[in-house]
């Protein structure tokens, strides 16, 4: 089937579609905590792969929201969003995390790709609101993080990285000395094709000469592309359309075999005559070193 889903566990629910152009998938759950340390509301990953005629694309997504760490840092969103395509010659990617509704010690906060920001994007806080803000982070144990998006490209062949916010934690009152490291946002995709090709072999055509030609099954259709025709396979369940008349192919063979009459019933007996006079030969020679006594030494005299 092309969907499918799961939802038997409370607030998790998990889709996947696949068809011969569109392959999507998509998990979430509703809520997750911690006691006494953070909670973290519907949490959100998604991907899609998608073939449009010559162009493939890959998109990729994570957000997570209503963040609340230790009622010091709060946020109201963290998404990642990675992309990528190709149409077999030339590929491009672009990616990137976005924090929005970010306040520390109720202070207005932001995250861009130079770091962490006190106030809001385009409007520094004042030296007052930095310093209550500063301190919270301090006397908390907080320090972030932030990992820049990348892109990397190599003719049809592209690969994108939407970063992630990072959250080094070491809370107060701590004996056991325990550090937190926890990644928010976070996607990555890559995309490859090559350019279309042709068979440059010359295959044999008369098929009608080899015994169970004939192979059965199903024959994948195919659709015109630059330089010749692309096999396409028929999703399961489904049959693909007739093929069209025409000659068949056959692999490259060697003709060595076909020119083998077999064996003439004369050699036989000859080998077999060959056979008999080998037995006789060892058995005389047997005879001669085991069963003929030795000859007395004309030279041997007594002492």
């Amino acid at each position: 089937a092309p969907d499918a889903s799961y939802d038997a566990a409370p607030g998790i629910v998990m889709t996947a579609h696949a068809d011969a152009a569109r392959v999507a998938a998509e998990a979430s759950f509703q809520r997750a905590a911690s006691p006494g340390m953070a909670t973290y509301g519907n949490t959100r990953s998604a991907s899609e792969s998608t073939l449009t005629g010559t162009l493939g694309r890959a998109v990729a997504t994570s957000s997570v929201n209503d963040v609340d760490l230790g009622g010091v840092v709060k946020i109201k969103s963290v998404t990642s969003t990675a992309t990528a395509q190709t149409d077999g010659l030339n590929a491009t990617g672009a990616g990137g995390t976005v924090v929005q509704g970010m306040t520390i010690a109720e202070q207005p906060a932001y995250v861009d790709d130079t770091g962490l920001h006190i106030g809001e994007q385009g409007q520094p806080a004042n030296a007052v609101a930095s310093q209550i803000a500063n301190q919270a982070l301090t006397e908390a144990g907080f320090t972030f993080y932030v990992s820049q998006p990348v892109v990397e490209k190599d003719k049809g062949s592209a690969t994108s990285n939407a970063g992630s916010f990072v959250v080094v934690w070491k809370p107060p009152n701590n004996p056991s000395e325990n550090v937190f490291v926890i990644t928010f946002g976070g996607a990555r995709v890559s995309v490859t094709a090559g350019e279309g090709f042709g068979s440059g072999l010359e295959l044999a055509t008369d098929a009608e000469d080899l015994p169970g030609a004939d192979l059965g099954g199903d024959v994948s259709p195919s659709v015109p592309v630059d330089g010749g025709e692309l096999a396409v396979s028929p999703l399961p369940g489904t049959a693909g359309p007739a093929p069209a008349a025409g000659p068949q192919t056959r692999p490259l063979r060697f003709g060595l075999a076909s020119t083998f009459g077999g064996f003439s019933w004369l050699w036989l007996v000859f080998g077999l005559a060959l056979v008999a006079l080998a037995g006789a030969g060892n058995r005389r020679m047997l005879g001669d070193l085991l069963d003929r006594p030795a000859a007395d030494c004309p030279l041997e005299r007594d002492q």
